[in-house]
């Protein structure tokens, strides 16, 4: 009986000691978030409940010593054997909580060292803005920064299995990561690809644009009558476009061939083959429109020009059908 309850005393004062350390520091906020989410942590009392789930482990091991003592090995046995197990336990539970504690500040480390760098280079500026991504949105740089903080946690998640002897998750997680880490180099050069081809398209449709502004390409186009029909891009801009499009379909083809994946980009590379192969009969076909176009404008300012001056405007005036020209 005196251990009964003096060890009951004990575990009221203990827990009751921690739960007051844990709200002077705001560890049970902490621990609640972490355990049940943001939201979910707003609307319990997180300090009662650590703090009863302290209590009930410390009583727990009230009661073993109190059968212990009253000589119940029946009872106390089972209780000692799960003790015995729990405890052998703890330190692969402390090791994987090292490790993932590890993992997570090694991840928050590399997202602000890479969310930094890609600021510094104004990565949402440059590349966002042009991608469509609004600013309401997540930045750019928010979401890759995002995803090496949980690619580094995903790559530590094997090592915390393997700390708790989980083999049968090890496994599987281990095939994934296998699989998924000798995917990576092709997934980062057919993304190297698509990037540097992206510039290089950009930059061309820049130069192009700007030379046929320089030259008076949109002169011509007022001139022969496609201002009209073209709009605000006008006559550069749309040349500008095509030649854009051009390099753009084989660095496409290019990043597919690096990513590897027969099933998938075997109908892709096929398609874009044959929108190249249909090119050139595109290009004659809008080159035969074109000269066909102007020419008619021209023949018929000239036509235009020639009954004008022979006086056909006034051919229905002469026999009395219409009194002005």
């Amino acid at each position: 009986m005196i251990i009964l309850v003096v060890g009951w005393i004990v575990a009221l004062i203990v827990s009751s000691l921690i739960g007051k350390a844990l709200r002077r520091t705001a560890m049970d906020e902490k621990i609640a978030r972490v355990a049940v989410g943001e939201e979910r942590a707003r609307s319990i009392d997180s300090n009662r409940w650590i703090t009863r789930i302290i209590y009930y482990v410390l009583l727990f091991f009230v009661i073993v010593a109190f059968f212990e003592t009253l000589g119940l090995t029946l009872v106390a046995q089972p209780l000692n054997e799960m003790l015995t197990v729990v405890f052998a336990y703890i330190p692969k539970l402390f090791a994987a909580l090292l490790i993932a504690i590890v993992a997570i500040v090694l991840a928050m480390v590399l997202k602000r060292v890479v969310l930094t760098v890609l600021r510094s280079a104004n990565i949402d500026e440059d590349i966002g803005s042009k991608a469509g991504l609004e600013r309401k949105e997540m930045p750019l740089s928010q979401t890759i920064s995002e995803i090496v903080f949980y690619l580094v946690l995903l790559l530590f998640l094997p090592m915390v299995l393997n700390a708790l002897s989980l083999g049968g998750l090890l496994e599987p997680l281990q095939v994934m990561m296998s699989k998924m880490l000798g995917f990576l180099p092709n997934l980062l050069a057919a993304a190297a690809i698509l990037l540097v081809g992206w510039f290089l398209a950009r930059i061309v449709q820049k130069i192009l644009t700007g030379l046929l502004l320089a030259v008076g390409s949109e002169r011509l186009s007022e001139k022969v009558g496609l201002s009209r029909v073209l709009g605000e891009r006008g006559l550069a801009g749309l040349i500008g476009l095509i030649v854009y499009a051009l390099i753009l379909i084989p660095v496409l083809m290019a990043a597919l061939q690096a990513l590897d994946l027969v099933s998938v980009t075997q109908p892709l590379s096929n398609m874009l083959n044959q929108i190249l192969a249909a090119l050139p009969s595109a290009f004659g076909a809008i080159l035969i429109l074109a000269i066909a176009y102007v020419l008619g404008k021209i023949v018929a300012e000239l036509v235009t020009n020639l009954l004008a001056a022979a006086g056909f405007d006034s051919i229905l005036v002469w026999p009395g059908l219409g009194k002005e020209p």
